[in-house]
């Protein structure tokens, strides 16, 4: 099961496992799970990098494409954790940034190891601030009984003494795979099934991450989704935006919980509130233009209109053709009967977003990974209420959602 960062605060020790990640495969899997041994780590935090200094010039799959294969790969593991924290980062990628969030986020208390591999530690001086890297973590290098032991073994000593690092060697299976060669197999058409994880794999298949995505995109005129990200943040203020952002979390979580489709999950999220800042007139002007008719409860809450707004925007300027994801960015205010799931992930991620503050939502969130139907509808029942309480009409299909739901479990 996905694992949220927030839970590092109670944390006494973690390992940040960094990388580009693209893809992820079992020789980064193994190394985790032996460093989490080795030292007793409460967590290890895979960290997909954004924009890394020592990658410039390379081209490096979609950020999106990559912390879904990496939580495709970790979700089986309680030890293990995924963060964003690098690839929403803006400008480049630094570990200095990474730890001193890390310590920000976790407490000062917090015992920080970072995971690097034997070739690293002979380069790790060019890092920014590494004197301050070594002063407030521990790095932990990860051998093979190939490596050249002299060479690191030296170069440890040295940083030991110049910088009073602390540095520790962990051996690991020999288990020669790399990233580069699983893409480049994958475009030759070769064998790589037991290289990398079945889902993750699948995951490449379905998506073509590493064969002519760009063409097929452009043929199908799809917008690749970092640039949907990008029209997002700038169509959003801070604030809306950083909710999105939550609302991604929560539906990718729950997307790997119950196994729903995981880019559509994070397609729907990223877009279910595009509309949201509009004001009335130019959520009128929206639905002429895109033909959408006013029932009589819209015309007395026009906020409501945003999902149905968001979801032609979506299909007609992102590109975006799923009809599935467009129901779930269409129906994520109101809900409505017969949901499919990915309608129910990206409806329930919005409404128990961790930016969302109550000991209500608390009881939802919990119960969301037990029984996503039964935190479906005790957040409908929720928003009933809450209309009720304020003397505001409830729409619908929103009560037609709760009765189906209702009905669904005693039958």
């Amino acid at each position: 099961m996905y694992r949220e960062v927030a839970e590092l605060k109670d944390c006494k020790s973690i390992a940040v496992m960094g990388g580009t990640f693209d893809p992820v495969h079992y020789g980064h899997l193994m190394a985790a799970e032996a460093v989490q041994r080795e030292l007793g780590v409460e967590k290890v935090v895979f960290m997909p990098v954004g924009n890394p200094p020592h990658k410039k010039g390379s081209e490096v799959t979609a950020n999106e494409d990559r912390y879904n294969m990496t939580n495709l790969a970790t979700k089986g593991n309680e030890k293990f954790v995924i963060s964003k924290m690098e690839i929403e980062r803006e400008g480049e990628t630094y570990t200095i940034d990474t730890v001193r969030e890390l310590r920000k986020q976790s407490g000062q208390e917090v015992a920080i190891y970072i995971i690097i591999g034997a070739d690293t530690l002979l380069e790790i001086c060019k890092w920014k601030e590494i004197e301050k890297v070594l002063e407030m973590c521990e790095i932990v290098v990860v051998t093979r009984p190939s490596y050249e032991e002299e060479k690191v073994e030296e170069e440890a000593e040295r940083l030991r003494k110049e910088y009073k690092g602390k540095i520790r060697l962990v051996e690991i299976p020999p288990m020669e795979i790399s990233s580069t060669e699983i893409r480049e197999r994958i475009k030759g058409k070769k064998a790589v099934r037991y290289l990398l994880p079945e889902e993750v794999l699948e995951y490449i298949e379905r998506y073509n991450i590493y064969g002519d995505e760009g063409e097929e995109r452009q043929r199908k005129g799809e917008m690749r989704v970092d640039e949907m990200e990008i029209k997002t943040k700038e169509m959003l203020s801070k604030k809306r935006y950083d909710h999105t952002k939550g609302v991604i979390e929560q539906a990718v979580k729950l997307a790997l919980r119950y196994g729903c489709d995981v880019k559509k999950a994070y397609i729907g999220a990223l877009l279910h509130d595009y509309a949201k800042e509009m004001n009335d007139a130019e959520l009128k002007a929206q639905c002429r233009m895109y033909g959408i008719k006013l029932d009589k409860y819209a015309k007395n809450a026009m906020y409501l209109l945003h999902g149905y707004v968001g979801s032609r925007i979506a299909e007609e300027e992102f590109g975006v053709k799923d009809r599935e994801v467009l129901n779930a960015i269409k129906y994520h205010t109101t809900a409505r009967e017969g949901m499919t799931l990915l309608e129910k992930v990206v409806y329930l991620a919005d409404k128990i977003e961790e930016r969302r503050e109550s000991k209500e939502l608390d009881k939802i969130r919990e119960e969301a990974m037990k029984d996503i139907d039964k935190a479906v509808m005790m957040s409908l029942s929720r928003a009933i209420n809450h209309n009720q309480s304020v003397g505001r009409e409830t729409h619908e299909m929103t009560e037609k959602a709760l009765i189906y739901l209702e009905k669904e479990r005693k039958e």
